[in-house]
């Protein structure tokens, strides 16, 4: 017996070495697949050699002979630090998900093929302009050049077990088309958010537009082009006469999710001999410097909760080819989709298409037709239009630049080196007769349907206002004195501290105007005082006396609205304010109610009181009764914590769901204590955690750049994880812990300053 016991533990200490070697060389097998970002590479396609010089923290910076070598070397960058991220923004684009998958993501993959972006992109693909298209191949080339000789391939390649197929200037163009559809996602523009309008009614559209008086609009009053012009970024600009260096200044932190690794942004460089110059963040998948500048120019962008989709009920012919439109009967396209499904059969979709666009809902003979913006312009303006951006040399070029991008919906913001500031609303402005747009209209009311587009001269934007700044949180673009209304999603909070803290650091409106500086520039992005505490905080003690909390009442009147990680006041104020939504909305909507929390700010002010009457009961309730309602549901939690404690952030790969590959590979960072609301503007977009009862921060400042045009040398950058989407890269999350404390990091523009920071050269030779 003892004998066989000796036996099998010698086995069981033989098969865990094994396992062990096995572990220990999976993971050195798959390091490999990192890239060296160090050394010389022989590579097809560049016309001369190509020098990439990289910094401590993986940033590259090219230098290339051709504009043409430029674009092939951030075609390369791309495909060695993010092909996997690139793979899934493909799939994800053309809806070839469940491919990988499986079953799981078949239902995605069908909505992606119904909304059409590879459909639209393969119909407007002949029309591309040929140097656009050139200039794309250029870029397209460098990530099949790394595709080529990459062995191994990432580790979720090999996990997975497939190999990407190259790619083509179409995929380029998908993936740009999805961005600007993106850009309508974080707007609420769900089934859940439409069921809730047509639930309110009217109520709904007259709450979304209350919350509007108490938000600054981005375009001053002064503005020359539109007069008394009035989920989420920052980005402001001041002039040169409010700074210290007596240049313009240009601030930007766009918020993005933060818990999935490796996030949006990639940092680089590219450098020109034939004169293109760019240095920022770039998205992997799109061939230019989505935000940063060139030496001349700095661009920016928010998203710009502009509305641009709309929904049409229309009758359907018995045989379903036809529907009755403002026009009389009109074609009902059948488009037949094939899905591929990992690990069981194909899935045939049947998609029907009207004129105006895809049929997202069938009741009986009827069809609710979806139109977005998008269908209206070329599907490639994306891609192209990102091209233009890097070579702007003015505001005239820079604006021309920015209103050609088809419908991304976004607001930018500019500055340059000759101490110029402005702003351009880069969505189209569909041109509507007034209707609410939040409902679906008639599709044979010939009002209802839209009159083109605003021209670009009615376009808002601002040059040089005399206030002497700029800004953009996702407000509302324009004032209520517009002469045409601008429906959207927009925020209030943000906008409302932005103007505070700007109007503070310039002197706005003082006999004195004051100087700011670019570290100003930087606190302020990490402001935690929350614009929904501010406003409401008299609220929440108006709430905490009449339950009788003595202690609530004392640590909400010590408070002054911060979001501080240290403060128990602020984890009161997050309580109360995660229940309100019930107490305001049960009893219009039932089970239903938090699919209405976007309503809640607007629900609270003054002239909604009939709005948030309980209709369940005989008495009229009012905004202090819901109030104090959330606020006895609120000191029912364990509040006496301190706020970081309550809201974390935790950020995972995503394959870390499979427990093995996480402890394995290392997916997972966090948990990490979290600062912020969605009203500071250091953000914190949550999600309630109902088995922890606290807040997982699911967005955030995705990425922060500060530049002083005094120096373009000083321009510094960070981002919240790594420049590397490989978990094995030591440049995987090399700036998170940086990043969470508000440090930057320094981004130069000349070669000597580069130079200086670089810490390894990586050549490739043409072949």
């Amino acid at each position: 017996m003892k004998t066989f016991l000796r036996v099998g533990a010698i086995g069981l200490v033989a098969l865990a070495l094994l396992v062990a070697a096995a572990w220990i060389g999976g993971r050195r097998y798959l390091a490999r697949s990192v890239a060296p970002l160090a050394g010389e590479v022989i590579v097809a396609g560049p016309s001369a050699p190509i020098e990439i010089l990289v910094d401590a923290r993986g940033v590259p910076q090219v230098w290339a002979t051709t504009d043409a070598d430029a674009r092939f070397a951030l075609g390369w960058l791309h495909a060695a630090e993010r092909l996997f991220q690139m793979e899934l923004t493909r799939r994800m684009a053309r809806g070839e998900l469940a491919e990988l998958f499986g079953e799981q993501a078949a239902s995605l993959d069908a909505e992606q093929r119904r909304l059409g972006f590879a459909w639209q992109v393969a119909r407007d693909s002949a029309t591309m302009p040929a140097e656009a298209r050139a200039q794309t191949a250029q870029y397209v080339a460098g990530i099949n050049a790394w595709i080529a000789q990459a062995k191994p391939l990432p580790p979720e390649f090999v996990l997975l077990g497939f190999q990407p197929r190259p790619w083509t200037v179409e995929d380029v163009a998908v993936v740009g088309f999805y961005q600007s559809w993106f850009a309508v996602t974080l707007m609420d523009r769900s089934a859940d958010h439409r069921e809730i309008y047509e639930r309110l009614g009217g109520d709904a559209g007259r709450l979304a537009n209350l919350v509007q008086s108490w938000s600054a609009p981005t375009v001053p009053e002064i503005a020359r082009a539109v007069p008394k012009l009035t989920k989420a970024s920052n980005s402001w600009v001041v002039a040169p006469k409010h700074s210290a260096s007596g240049a313009a200044l240009h601030a930007s932190d766009p918020h993005l999710e933060l818990s999935s690794a490796p996030g949006l942004w990639y940092a680089v460089g590219l450098h020109s001999a034939e004169g293109l110059e760019a240095v920022g963040v770039s998205a992997p998948g799109i061939p230019s410097i989505s935000m940063g500048h060139n030496g001349q120019v700095s661009w920016a962008f928010t998203v710009a909760p502009v509305d641009l989709v709309d929904d049409y009920w229309v009758q359907v012919s018995g045989d379903r080819g036809q529907v009755t439109t403002v026009r009389g009967l009109e074609p009902l396209s059948v488009q037949v989709e094939s899905i591929t499904v990992k690990g069981g059969e194909s899935r045939v979709e049947r998609i029907l298409r009207a004129p105006l666009g895809p049929v997202v809902e069938l009741r009986g003979d009827s069809a609710r037709v979806q139109h977005w913006a998008g269908y209206d312009f070329p599907a490639w303006s994306v891609a192209v239009g990102s091209l233009g951006l890097m070579r702007a040399t003015d505001f005239d070029s820079f604006r021309r630049t920015v209103t050609s991008t088809g419908a991304l919906s976004v607001n930018w913001t500019y500055a340059d080196r000759s101490g110029n500031i402005g702003y351009q609303l880069g969505t189209p402005i569909p041109i509507r007769d007034g209707y609410d747009t939040f409902v679906p209209q008639s599709g044979v009311d010939p009002t209802a349907e839209w009159r083109g587009y605003r021209p670009l001269a009615e376009r808002p934007f601002a040059l040089n206002p005399a206030q002497g700044w700029l800004a953009s949180t996702n407000n509302q673009v324009v004032g209520r004195g517009s002469r045409y209304p601008i429906p959207g999603f927009y925020d209030v909070a943000r906008m409302t501290r932005a103007t505070e803290l700007l109007d503070r650091v310039t002197g706005a409106g003082t006999p004195v105007p004051r100087t700011t500086t670019a570290d100003a520039m930087r606190e302020m992005q990490r402001d935690i005082v929350s614009g929904i505490g501010v406003r409401w905080r008299g609220l929440a003690i108006e709430a905490a006396e009449s339950v009788g909390d003595t202690a609530a009442v004392r640590h909400l009147r010590l408070w002054q609205g911060r979001m501080h990680m240290t403060d128990t006041a602020a984890t009161l104020f997050a309580y109360w304010w995660q229940h309100l939504p019930e107490a305001v909305f049960r009893d219009e909507l039932g089970d239903d109610w938090s699919k209405a929390r976007h309503l809640v700010i607007a629900a609270l002010e003054d002239s909604a009181e009939a709005f948030i009457d309980d209709r369940t009961t005989p008495a009229r309730e009012t905004r202090s009764d819901v109030a104090t309602a959330a606020m006895r549901k609120a000191l029912t939690e364990r509040w006496a914590r301190p706020f970081g404690a309550v809201q974390t952030l935790t950020i995972k790969h995503p394959l870390a769901v499979i427990g093995v590959l996480d402890r394995w590979l290392g997916l997972t960072r966090g948990p990490y204590s979290s600062r912020g609301d969605a009203a500071t503007l250091d953000a914190a977009f949550v999600e309630f955690d109902e088995v922890r009862r606290g807040f997982k921060t699911i967005a955030g400042a995705s990425m922060r750049f500060v530049l002083d045009w005094a120096d373009v040398d000083g321009f510094t950058l960070s981002r919240h994880l790594g420049q590397s989407g490989n978990p094995l890269s030591p440049h995987f999350d090399d700036f998170l812990e940086s990043h969470l404390i508000g440090e930057a990091w320094p981004m130069p523009f000349t070669r000597a300053k580069v130079v200086e920071r670089a810490v390894s050269t990586w050549t490739l030779r043409p072949r």
